[in-house]
């Protein structure tokens, strides 16, 4: 977590969370926090982007194995992050992508 708040540019901030893919409620990966996290959800943009798309898919599927094992509680990991904030992330992802 961040001591403090980060404040930066919103016009860049902005302008970066509208280049993603945002689910039917308007969620994206690239929704900052800068509160106490980089990032709203607990799971890089990069892995809704086209360079993820581009992997083998052998090592598509691993990557998003371990991320959704993570993600759903399976995995020591899962709790150093609070349920609520795994639950969402799962959840989006599984909207977003067709590896998920």
């Amino acid at each position: 977590t961040f001591p403090v708040p980060i404040v930066g540019n919103q016009q860049y901030a902005a302008w970066y969370e509208s280049q993603g893919p945002r689910d039917e409620q308007g969620r994206s990966l690239r929704q900052f926090d800068l509160e106490t996290r980089l990032f709203k959800y607990c799971c890089s943009p990069l892995v809704v982007s086209p360079i993820f798309a581009s992997l083998p898919e052998e090592l598509r599927r691993r990557i998003a194995g371990r991320i959704e094992h993570v993600l759903s509680g399976q995995s020591p990991e899962a709790n150093t992050i609070p349920i609520e904030q795994r639950t969402e992330t799962l959840e989006l992802l599984r909207k977003l992508s067709p590896d998920f």
